[in-house]
């Protein structure tokens, strides 16, 4: 009787150890992923608050056959814009664009210059930062 019970202790502690082996192995480095998933997300949504661009004007100037533009965005959030990282949509199609300097600054207003738009009529505008998407900014052209 004391053989078997030894036994008996012996393969439940065995079988402990490999339970918490396949635990250690498996399960904690999910539950890390998860914590630095949820960090990563408290910090998007800190940069997404703390972000806010308004197109302010949009000037169009007649080149002969199409037109180039002159928008004035400015930064009313807190959050510096690297414009390197950003994209302008004219009519839902991304487009190319030109600045002064890489980076917009808090409160601060920036020319943006595309060349060469040869779109008509009623257009509508976004800039798509790192961290937020101005609102739609309709014109005339």
């Amino acid at each position: 009787m004391g053989f078997s019970l030894a036994a008996s202790y012996t393969i439940i502690g065995i079988s402990l150890l490999i339970t918490l082996e396949i635990f250690s192995i498996n399960v904690l480095p999910i539950i890390t992923d998860v914590h630095e998933s949820y960090q990563n997300m408290m910090q998007r949504s800190y940069q997404y608050i703390q972000t806010d661009i308004d197109i302010q004007n949009v000037t169009t100037i007649d080149n002969g056959s199409n037109y180039d533009l002159t928008i004035a965005l400015e930064n009313t959030g807190e959050t510096t814009i690297t414009l390197k990282y950003c994209q302008l949509l004219i009519n839902g199609s991304p487009i190319d664009f030109s600045y002064t300097t890489e980076y917009l600054f808090s409160d601060e207003l920036m020319m943006l210059y595309v060349d060469n738009v040869s779109y008509t009529g009623s257009v509508r505008m976004k800039f798509i930062s790192e961290n937020r998407v101005s609102d739609m900014y309709t014109f005339e052209i």
